[in-house]
C-alpha cells in the first residue's frame, strides 16, 4: 500500500526545449494525489493554471482528471490558444460518456503553419463494447503543409462493434494537394469495423475519377474487392475497370490482382505484392 500528495510550480517554461517548432513561455501549476491499496488504484490529478504564450499567442488552461480502478472521469479540461479553444469533459469507464468540442477562428493557433477555420464535436457513449460515436467537422479556408481546402466537412456516426453500423463521409470542395487541383472530392463509409465499403469520387473541369471498395477482416486478414474504377478525361477519354479485382493485406504480406481499365481497343492494368 502507498499512497502520494505532490504540487508542482513551473514558470518561464519554453517548450522549444522539447520541440523547435513550439516556443514560448509557460507558467504552470500542476498537483496529483492518490492511493493503492488491495482494492485498486485512486488517484486525482488538477491543472490549476496553464499561462502563458506558445508561439507568441496567449495560451491559458485549467482541468481535472480522476482516476478509480478502471474508470476515468474528466469533470473539465480546457485550452486556449489565442481566440481558439478546445474542451473535454466525460466519462470513460465500462460505459462510456465522453464529449470533445474544438472552436478555431484561426487554426494557425493550434498547429505550426496551419491556416483557416475548423470547428469540430463529437462524443462516444454508451457500453465499451459496444460504443456509439457521433463525430462532426467542418472546415473553410484550411491549409496544411502546402496543402489547402476552400470547404471541408466530414460526419461520421453509428456503433463501433462487429454487428454495429457505421456511416459517414469526408467531402471538400476545391482541394489542392501540390500541383493537383480537384473541384470536388468525396469519400463515403458505409458497414462496420469488420465489414465495410468505400465509395470514392473526385473531379475538376477536366478529370474525374472514382471508384468502389469493399472490404472485410477475418483472421487477422484484411480482403477488399476493388470495382467500378474509372478515369476520364478531355484529353484522355472515358477509362473503366472491366472486372473487379481482389486484394489482400496482413501483417505479414500484402497482395494486389491485376486492375484494368480500359478504353474501347486500349487496356492498362497495375499489380502488386
Amino acid at each position: 500500500h502507498f499512497s502520494w500528495q505532490a504540487e508542482i510550480r513551473g514558470s518561464r517554461f519554453d517548450p522549444a526545449l522539447l520541440h523547435a517548432d513550439w516556443p514560448g513561455d509557460l507558467a504552470v501549476v500542476f498537483s496529483s494525489s492518490g492511493q493503492v491499496t488491495d482494492d485498486g488504484i485512486k488517484a486525482s490529478l488538477q491543472l490549476s493554471k496553464l499561462q502563458g504564450t506558445l508561439r507568441k499567442r496567449q495560451l491559458t488552461g485549467a482541468g481535472e482528471l480522476h482516476i478509480e480502478n478502471q474508470q476515468v472521469r474528466i469533470p473539465a479540461l480546457h485550452l486556449q490558444s489565442g481566440s481558439s479553444s478546445l474542451h473535454i469533459n466525460g466519462t470513460l469507464a465500462e460505459d462510456l460518456d465522453l464529449l470533445v468540442r474544438l472552436d478555431s477562428p484561426n487554426f494557425a493557433e493550434c498547429w505550426p503553419g496551419a491556416s483557416g477555420r475548423v470547428n469540430m464535436s463529437g462524443f462516444i457513449r454508451g457500453n465499451a463494447n459496444k460504443p456509439e460515436i457521433d463525430l462532426k467537422l467542418s472546415g473553410n479556408n484550411v491549409g496544411i503543409a502546402g496543402s489547402s481546402i476552400h470547404k471541408l466537412q466530414m460526419e461520421t456516426a453509428g456503433t463501433m462493434s462487429a454487428d454495429g453500423i457505421i456511416n459517414g463521409f469526408i467531402r471538400a470542395e476545391k482541394l489542392q494537394l501540390g500541383n493537383i487541383s480537384m473541384a470536388t472530392s468525396q469519400l463515403r463509409l458505409t458497414g462496420s469495423p469488420v465489414r465495410h465499403r468505400f465509395e470514392f469520387e473526385s473531379r475538376n473541369a477536366k478529370v474525374a475519377a472514382g471508384f468502389l471498395l469493399d472490404g472485410a477482416v477475418e483472421d487477422n486478414v484484411w480482403r477488399g474487392t476493388v470495382s467500378r474504377a474509372r478515369f476520364s478525361g478531355q484529353r484522355y477519354g472515358e477509362w473503366r475497370q472491366q472486372q473487379p479485382v481482389s486484394t489482400e493485406v496482413s501483417t505479414a504480406k500484402a497482395h494486389f490482382s491485376p486492375l484494368c481499365l480500359a478504353i474501347v481497343s486500349s487496356t492498362v492494368c497495375a499489380e502488386g505484392s
